[in-house]
């Protein structure tokens, strides 16, 4: 008897959800990385023991790698876009209300059934990476953008 496990949960079965707003497409999505949810942990003294109770809550950064499907749809544009909205580089300005937006990401089954959904709430881009060029490469340009996180909840 095998004990492997008949159908895992690929990696590769999801959705992310940008708002409308930001012409952003979820398809050139190639890899998302989930915040980490910790809870500090907060050191007191009770008499002569050591009592540890949980402290503030701390959300990690999303991370979204997308490709430069082509010309037509640049992805970096609606990236760019939301980045300079919030801070832009050459002016020194930017918005001051408006700019936290939700990403949803979704799970899928084999059969394209939602199996876990996760909202991330007051997020901004915190860090657009630069590209890579190589004459002697065919892989694919990649964007990828840091997401500053409120909360991240799983539904």
């Amino acid at each position: 008897m095998s004990t492997a496990i008949r159908n895992p949960r690929k990696k590769f079965n999801f959705g992310i959800a940008f708002p409308l707003d930001y012409s952003i497409p979820d398809f050139g999505c190639q890899k998302v990385t989930l915040p980490e949810v910790e809870i500090e942990q907060t050191e007191h003294g009770v008499g002569n023991t050591v009592q540890n109770t949980p402290g503030m809550v701390k959300t990690g950064k999303l991370t979204v790698s997308m490709i430069e499907p082509n010309k037509l749809l640049p992805v970096s544009d609606a990236i760019y876009a939301l980045f300079k909205a919030i801070q832009d580089p050459t002016t020194g300005f930017g918005m001051v209300d408006g700019y936290e937006i939700t990403i949803t990401v979704t799970e899928y089954s084999p059969t394209m059934t939602p199996l876990n959904t996760w909202v991330c709430n007051g997020c901004w881009p915190s860090k657009v990476n630069g590209k890579e060029y190589d004459r002697v490469s065919s892989d694919n340009l990649v964007n990828e953008i840091e997401f500053v996180v409120f909360s991240c909840v799983k539904y």
